[in-house]
């Protein structure tokens, strides 16, 4: 069964991440998958650290919101990866999982016709990214700041 309503869903305003092999996977497995969301996309590195970072048991949990378009929530579901697919959970599960934490990582979605928009979230246990490489480390160096005095 799909979460998306229809078939008009497109991406809004994408971007790639370094997460985006689990985003993908998480789509695919839920049918979400659009003609963007395509795993080929993705460096074959990327994929291997994905798949890596995911054979572990609960290590990862996506959060799938649809609300109005510019309107109020109407629904939050979380799934699970089980190591071999998918599980829905329940949200009191993912608070209760010892590290989780929202990762800077999501995709978002829109359905012009049924006026209605889809984000995707991740959540990982702390720590479970740094086999990736995290592209958005907590504290930036001193070489990273911008001077802004002229």
């Amino acid at each position: 069964m799909t979460r998306f309503c229809c078939d008009s869903v497109k991406p809004h305003k994408p971007f790639r991440t370094t997460q985006d092999a689990i985003f993908n996977i998480f789509l695919k497995e839920t049918e979400c998958a659009t003609k963007s969301t395509n795993s080929s996309d993705t460096p074959i590195s990327t994929q291997q650290s994905i798949r890596n970072v995911i054979s572990g048991r609960g290590n990862h949990v996506i959060q799938f919101v649809t609300q109005k378009n510019f309107g109020p929530v109407l629904t939050k579901e979380y799934f699970r990866w089980d190591g071999n697919s998918y599980t829905q959970i329940d949200e009191n599960e993912v608070k209760e999982t010892p590290n989780m934490e929202k990762v800077r990582a999501f995709k978002n979605f829109v359905c012009r016709e049924c006026g209605l928009f889809y984000e995707v979230n991740l959540y990982m246990i702390a720590g479970s990214l740094r086999s990736m490489g995290n592209p958005y480390p907590s504290s930036r160096s001193t070489e990273d700041k911008i001077d802004l005095k002229m």
